[in-house]
């Protein structure tokens, strides 16, 4: 653990005194984080706040009134943003659906408890804060920030373990990374920390008229940054991704080792899969392309994969299978690649091989997205026309609009350049 403000290395007695009272001093900071979110859901469970059809997101009027209850705000002065320019919303949505804290009605109007939002609730205020952080810190979706990225984190905790930060007092920001901050502006991953209650950079004073990249930053330490940088130690020098998923080291080995002398962690259930039983049922799906009117609905068990879905569109638009490939489902930070392992583009992508259809969790009204050969771009848009119980012993096509596009036209001018070529 890294110890902050100590010079030497004190008693067990008078060390297990300062575990106890850092911890305590955790809790509280926590607590503040743990209520903003706490907030966010009670906010749109008791208001029954209305999504958008098409993505699911909360609407610019509940964002902007949601935005005036948390600790970091945007400055926007009317509710015409959308849920994507608010970072803070943006990430507890994204958090509250992923962990299965909140989910859409069965008809997407609307939010309501999730599978897991009885652990949650029942948590202890560092096990929320620490599945909050989790996030942050590991996920690439806030943890590739263009500042905060990668190295520029390491940078931090490098200089983290250089300074040994003091709680409450102001530093300033280490010039390897205030570079790249003044060239940006404030970014995201910056407004995750400050909402976490990590640390806060604040302009010196009379830098607020200089062009960005003469200003200079000043940075707050407060209590919870030493969890965070306790977190990332252990994550980097004790966890091996070869024997245990990232979130069961976390709540698992870290909690029990670092933070409760031996007691596992009840949100350790979150993680663990549920099974989901979807066989000897069937979809059917209506795939349109976008070049033309051309529809095709085909019938397929959820057993199936997404890569024999992909064969399936092949066959059906009378296409060669000849170029890569991707599924993507969601929407903003929702969003999930499902690909070949020779396309995946980060080490969040899926494999098609390894997804099922009924992995996706289709409902009636459900669509995603199909992209075919990377350079010329051919696009489907997919949508579950209707789920219901059987099977069927191939994928089979049972309607089809329209004839097939070609997938290498022949343009006109290259039909006067053959012409040409025969005169």
């Amino acid at each position: 653990m890294v110890d902050f403000c100590l010079n030497q290395v004190p008693a067990k007695e008078k060390m297990m005194k300062i575990i106890k009272g850092r911890k305590e001093n955790w809790e509280k900071e926590a607590e503040k984080v743990c209520h903003d979110f706490d907030m966010f859901c009670e906010y749109l469970l008791e208001k029954k706040v209305k999504l958008s059809k098409g993505s699911g997101n909360i609407g610019k009027k509940a964002c902007f009134e949601l935005n005036s209850l948390f600790t970091v705000k945007e400055d926007f002065e009317k509710p015409t943003r959308l849920q994507k320019d608010y970072p803070v919303i943006n990430f507890f949505y994204f958090f509250a659906v992923s962990k299965g804290i909140l989910e859409q009605d069965p008809k997407g109007n609307y939010m309501q408890p999730g599978c897991n939002y009885g652990y949650y609730k029942e948590a202890s205020v560092l096990e929320r804060f620490l599945l909050l952080l989790m996030d942050v810190l590991f996920d690439g979706r806030f943890s590739n920030d263009s500042v905060w990225s990668g190295m520029s984190m390491e940078y931090l905790m490098d200089w983290a373990e250089k300074k040994r930060p003091c709680a409450n007092k102001s530093y300033a920001l280490p010039e390897n990374i205030s570079v790249r901050l003044c060239m940006t502006g404030r970014d995201n991953l910056m407004t995750y920390l400050e909402e976490l209650g990590v640390l806060t950079l604040r302009l010196k004073e009379g830098q607020k008229y200089l062009l960005p990249i003469e200003r200079q930053w000043k940075m707050e330490i407060k209590p919870l940054f030493e969890l965070v940088c306790n977190l990332y130690s252990a994550v980097h020098k004790e966890y091996d991704e070869e024997k245990e998923d990232l979130a069961f080291f976390c709540f698992d080995t870290y909690w029990k080792k670092h933070i409760s002398g031996g007691k596992a962690s009840g949100l350790i259930k979150i993680f663990e899969e549920q099974p989901v039983d979807y066989e000897n049922q069937i979809a059917d799906l209506e795939i349109s392309v976008h070049r033309g009117n051309c529809i095709r609905v085909v019938r397929m068990n959820l057993s199936d994969s997404l890569y024999k879905l992909h064969l399936m569109i092949q066959k059906v638009f009378e296409f060669e299978n000849d170029h890569l490939f991707a599924f993507y489902t969601g929407h903003g930070m929702m969003k999930e690649t499902f690909t070949m392992p020779e396309a995946f583009m980060s080490n969040a992508d899926y494999s098609v091989h390894d997804t099922a259809l009924g992995d996706l969790r289709l409902h009636k009204g459900d669509s995603f997205s199909y992209l075919f050969d990377f350079g010329d771009e051919w696009w489907f848009d997919i949508e579950v026309v209707e789920v219901t119980d059987g099977s069927v012993p191939e994928p089979e096509l049972i309607k089809a609009v329209h004839d097939a596009p070609e997938q290498y036209p022949m343009y006109e001018y290259e039909d006067e350049a053959y012409e040409d070529d025969d005169e």
